[in-house]
């Protein structure tokens, strides 16, 4: 599974810059889809050619979709995630519950 978590951490890692604009970029060619020139600050990013395998968490935690609401905060607790797999009896996948979730069911 590739969570939001894991592409902040890679993110966050492994960022790097090319150190000046490229000569192949024409100062009066870059520009925003909308049209607003980039300032003086802009700076090209290098391509990232991780692979998602090895970004990835390689494990799949899911419950089943009879499980107890108690259960499923304990588990996302311990093993702390904000996702857990909802999964039928042949393992099919019939739901995700997330932390927003359990919280959205616990207003008043």
């Amino acid at each position: 599974m590739l969570s939001r978590s894991d592409l902040l951490i890679h993110d966050r890692e492994s960022a790097q810059y090319l150190r000046a604009t490229p000569e192949y970029y024409h100062k009066e060619e870059l520009h925003t889809p909308e049209g607003e020139t980039l300032g003086r600050g802009f700076q090209v990013e290098k391509v990232d050619r991780t692979r998602v395998r090895d970004l990835m968490t390689p494990a799949v935690f899911a419950v089943a979709p009879d499980a107890p609401a108690a259960k499923v905060v304990h588990d996302l607790l311990s093993l702390k995630v904000h996702r857990l797999f909802v999964v039928d009896d042949n393992g099919v996948l019939v739901g995700v519950i997330s932390t927003f979730d359990v919280l959205r069911h616990l207003r008043p």
